[in-house]
């Protein structure tokens, strides 16, 4: 079953596919939905000293240094000031993370007033999720898609149907050499999917990507029932 698979990538041309840990994909809220890119705002302004800059709102006011509220349609890559690539330097974000947490650590805002107090609650929450979101490559791909303007893709039944062809194949297994062959093959294709995926992305082809994202799911589960069965 899984050769017959391989042949339908191989007619469907593969190089459509792609993609990366996802494991929960519908655990984004209202608030991170309706998050947008937002990089031309012309004047941000510190509620304390009313310093502003023209290029992009400060975690920090750079004139007082007293923490500022989150602006409301700040992307996680513009508050980390990581450009917005499917393929993000790892380091360097995480990097940023740190720097970000240090500064808002809410301990640091313990004497100050429960405006101030929140604020730092509001960034520590905020950075821990974003720092998630954009460090996993499935997390990533699902922000980064569903803040553009793709729609709903049509769901490939086909592949849905010889998918849950090998599930079955995999529940009645019970050779272990076998189980650990299909693993392999699986993460195979699971790693040709996030290259092409990468390179949908890098080309704009939001919709090609999101095609990718929806195969990923497949493979997920399936190398989460093969693992399952090899414990």
């Amino acid at each position: 079953m899984l050769s017959k698979i391989s042949q339908k990538f191989g007619q469907l041309n593969f190089s459509r596919f792609a993609a990366g840990n996802l494991l929960n994909y519908s655990s984004f809220s209202a608030t991170q939905k309706h998050i947008r890119h937002c990089s031309t705002i012309p004047k941000f302004v510190c509620w304390k000293c009313g310093n502003d800059t023209v290029r992009k709102p400060e975690i920090i006011c750079s004139s007082c240094k007293i923490i500022q509220p989150i602006h409301h349609g700040i992307s996680y890559f513009d508050y980390f000031n990581v450009k917005r690539d499917f393929v993000i330097n790892q380091n360097e974000l995480k990097k940023k993370f740190r720097e970000i947490q240090t500064a808002v650590h809410p301990d640091k805002y313990g004497l100050h007033d429960e405006k101030v107090q929140k604020m730092a609650d509001d960034h520590s929450s905020f950075a821990n999720h974003a720092y998630k979101t954009l460090s996993d490559t499935r997390k990533r791909a699902l922000y980064m898609l569903e803040n553009s303007d793709v729609g709903e893709n049509s769901p490939d039944h086909e592949l849905a149907m010889q998918m849950m062809e090998l599930n079955e194949e995999i529940e009645e297994c019970n050779d272990r050499d076998e189980l650990k062959e299909k693993l392999k093959e699986i993460e195979e294709h699971i790693n040709d999917i996030v290259h092409t995926m990468t390179l949908h992305f890098e080309k704009g082809k939001s919709e090609n990507a999101k095609k990718d994202l929806d195969k990923l799911r497949y493979f997920d589960r399936t190398k989460k029932l093969i693992i399952k069965k090899l414990e």
